[in-house]
């Protein structure tokens, strides 16, 4: 639909998304994302604040450098998981469902402990081999998330590298964690956040006071452009 509206003519095309609907937002479809926000999120200014905050997070992870978006691009094109070691060798790539990934992810760790542990009976050596970094083009959910964060804890400074921040079917709090044990989280596409508008009306009745609403939501988001369209447009 937007190649037929930009085929017509259309400078601009604008698609209105909303949380259940964030794949809207994917560098795949949208160029570039402003993220709409208020008191419709329920609780007080500083739960929606938060709740904003979150959000952001997971849509604005950070971009893949250019060597490591080199490596999973493949994967990441025939859609599917990959898996590599510090020295940059695949261990693993098959174009298997993100339902699955979890289950196949574990499944090759026990694989490679057995090859160590076999490899070290015959040598006497520590054969284990590390696993540096993971890819995955689908969505990522619990299962999938739990089997990530069990092999950081294995390998320390694990990086996993998703199609983008709409994949991500988690928690802020999660990505906090996963990066706290050492762990990176990066995007093959990030999003380009070009700010964040406010609406302090809630359909259900409830409102904020527009101005302090406001002034809080540049206070908690600095690095981004924060704005009340209405409340702009009377300003002097």
């Amino acid at each position: 639909m937007i190649g037929l509206l930009q085929r017509c003519g259309a400078e601009l095309v604008l698609l209105d998304g909303a949380l259940g609907r964030s794949h809207h937002a994917s560098p795949a479809i949208a160029d570039g994302v402003i993220l709409a926000t208020g008191a419709a999120l329920g609780g007080g200014m500083g739960d929606v604040l938060r709740k904003t905050r979150d959000r952001l997070a997971i849509l604005g992870i950070a971009a893949a450098p250019a060597d490591v978006a080199e490596r999973v691009q493949g994967t990441l094109a025939q859609g599917g998981v990959g898996v590599w070691d510090h020295r940059g060798q695949c261990l693993f790539s098959q174009p298997i469902a993100t339902l699955n990934a979890g289950a196949a992810l574990l499944a090759l760790q026990t694989q490679l402990d057995a090859q160590a542990e076999v490899q070290s009976k015959a040598t006497g050596e520590n054969a284990r081999t590390g696993i540096a970094l993971v890819a995955v083009s689908g969505a990522v959910g619990r299962m999938l998330w739990r089997a990530v964060s069990t092999l950081l804890a294995r390998h320390p400074g694990l990086t996993l590298v998703v199609a983008d921040g709409t994949k991500l079917f988690i928690d802020a709090a999660d990505v906090h964690a996963f990066e706290a044990d050492g762990g990176r989280l990066l995007a093959m596409r990030p999003i380009r956040l070009l700010g964040v508008t406010l609406n302090p009306f809630s359909p259900f009745g409830g409102s904020f006071e527009a101005r302090a609403f406001l002034h809080e939501a540049r206070v908690a988001l600095p690095a981004h452009p924060v704005t009340d369209v209405l409340l702009c447009q009377e300003a002097p």
